[in-house]
């Protein structure tokens, strides 16, 4: 079986193509509370083939590594990265708050929450970004590839929904970008 998974992501790469038959998500709406009426109280939850999944943690971890050697990315990031999560993004916060106000520093915090940021990225400015942060052939063709032509269908029971495309933003839980 990995040497037919092998062989798939491969010639994938080589071809900077990601499977057509991949993007294709379809999306199951969650219920998080609220009145069942009001479309912002559903969680949209993406489904999306398993091997899929499996290809895009294998081009994140690389990427990631990528960024890391390069120091394209800033130490205090804790997101999407490993040995890294909330926890670890606490502990460095109340350190640092700790540091400061040890010296009498003044301490000014900011909280931003910036509703649904994954989904607002134009693709268009998301493979522009990787571009210049130096990632090339085959993987930036590739990347493309995955990004642009996909296509949602939301399920609700029995009822589904025709595709759509999909023009702007980074479908969650996507592990690539």
């Amino acid at each position: 079986m990995i040497v037919l998974l092998l062989r798939i992501f491969n010639i994938s790469l080589v071809t900077e193509t990601y499977p057509e038959t991949w993007k294709n998500t379809y999306i199951l709406p969650k219920h998080k509370g609220g009145a069942k009426t009001s479309a912002c109280n559903y969680r949209p939850i993406n489904i999306t083939p398993v091997i899929s999944r499996i290809m895009e943690k294998v081009i994140k971890d690389q990427m990631s590594d990528y960024f890391l050697k390069h120091k394209l990315i800033n130490l205090s990031q804790h997101g999407f990265l490993k040995k890294r999560s909330c926890v670890t993004c606490h502990i460095d916060f109340f350190n640092e708050v700790t540091y400061r106000r040890d010296r009498r520093e003044l301490v000014i915090i900011l909280y931003f929450d910036i509703r649904k940021a994954f989904d607002r990225v134009p693709h268009s400015l998301l493979v522009g970004r990787l571009c210049s942060l130096g990632i090339r052939n085959p993987l930036y063709n590739w990347i493309k590839s995955f990004l642009y032509d996909r296509n949602q269908t939301t399920k609700v029971g029995s009822m589904t929904s025709r595709p759509r495309p999909i023009s702007s933003g980074v479908i969650e839980p996507t592990l690539v970008v």
